[in-house]
């Protein structure tokens, strides 16, 4: 190519600039056009792999979490949710619960990676060439693997996964494969997690944004968390979409822990007076914990004949389990 070029601007050297461009572009499309280029390439591609595959035999790198005779990748390509392998599942489970925080680094490393196109064509052609085995998992089943071992870690052995935030963080706004189990593991990671969310549920996308809020209801510790219950009520009241709104009720129905704040309460009075059938439905599963203020007693009352069946159905059923007066005294 510089032999070629050195030649053109020598031809050219006595003609104008535009010339000289013409004759330039000229040389270099014939140049790369060259049978040569093919072969150029692949041997340029080759011998980078096999550098790079002696490197990595060469250099030494840290013993992988271990338990029961399997590594931590190994138990996670038998961590598949799907129903014909739950055994296998429960297995990779407690093998991971028994690893403990020895596994971070590991998870780390996975939740760390990114896509990479370029990285991806190498490994394709290398396994194509017999110099690395096909991975077990793909790049997107990796990071959904990873996620679900940290919830187990965080859920199950109490092990504090915040180091982890940043990456699930990413990944669950970056990607829509693993969104739930990053919410999930998110949640799980203690106030870190939690901050996380929060900020989430009031500046994603729309995706986002749910999900930060189903995650925030997920179980008795996370709803305990200081901000959740202000964070989805703040959603119910003021987010942008109207099913992210209504969602946000339905995340909030689950707080029966504490008392219900006075805001709460307002919230699910106005939301009864939606048109939309599914909002007011999830207002009445809020209200029907909070049957001790006369306003809601008298507006739970109201809904027995609701167009909504759903709505008559929470109606009926908080009527039924209502304490009677004979109870009360």
């Amino acid at each position: 190519v510089s032999l070629a070029l050195g030649r053109s601007w020598r031809a050219a050297s006595h003609g104008s600039s535009a010339t000289l461009g013409l004759s330039v572009r000229r040389t270099m499309r014939l140049t790369l056009a060259s049978p040569m280029k093919t072969k150029t390439i692949y041997a340029v591609v080759m011998a980078a792999l096999v550098l790079a595959a002696v490197i990595g035999w060469l250099w030494p790198s840290p013993r992988p979490a271990q338990f029961g005779g399997k590594t931590l990748s190994e138990w996670l390509v038998m961590l598949d949710p799907h129903v014909d392998h739950a055994a296998d599942h429960e297995k990779a489970s407690e093998a991971i619960r028994q690893i403990g925080k020895t596994a971070l680094p590991g998870l780390g490393h996975i939740l760390h990676s990114r896509p990479n196109r370029v990285r991806e064509w190498i490994r394709g052609y290398a396994v194509r060439w017999h110099l690395i085995k096909p991975a077990k998992l793909s790049f997107e089943e990796s990071e959904f693997r990873a996620a679900r071992a940290a919830y187990h870690l965080a859920e199950d052995a109490d092990v504090s996964i915040a180091q982890l935030v940043p990456d699930l963080s990413f990944h669950l706004t970056n990607s829509n494969y693993a969104e739930t189990e990053m919410a999930r593991a998110l949640a799980g990671a203690g106030p870190e997690g939690i901050a996380c969310l929060t900020n989430l549920l009031a500046h994603g996308e729309r995706r986002v944004r749910d999900q930060a809020g189903h995650a925030l209801a997920l179980d008795s510790r996370v709803r305990g968390e200081p901000g959740a219950q202000e964070a989805l009520i703040q959603s119910a009241a003021s987010d942008p979409d109207a099913l992210i709104r209504a969602n946000a009720l339905l995340y909030l129905s689950s707080f029966r822990e504490g008392a219900a704040t006075t805001r709460l309460v307002a919230l699910g009075l106005q939301s009864l007076k939606s048109g939309d059938g599914y909002t007011r439905w999830t207002a009445t599963l809020v209200l029907r914990n909070c049957r001790s203020i006369p306003e809601v007693e008298a507006a739970l009352l109201s809904l027995t004949s609701d167009p909504d069946e759903r709505v008559r159905t929470v109606v009926a059923k908080a009527i039924k389990s209502a304490p009677t007066e004979a109870d009360r005294k």
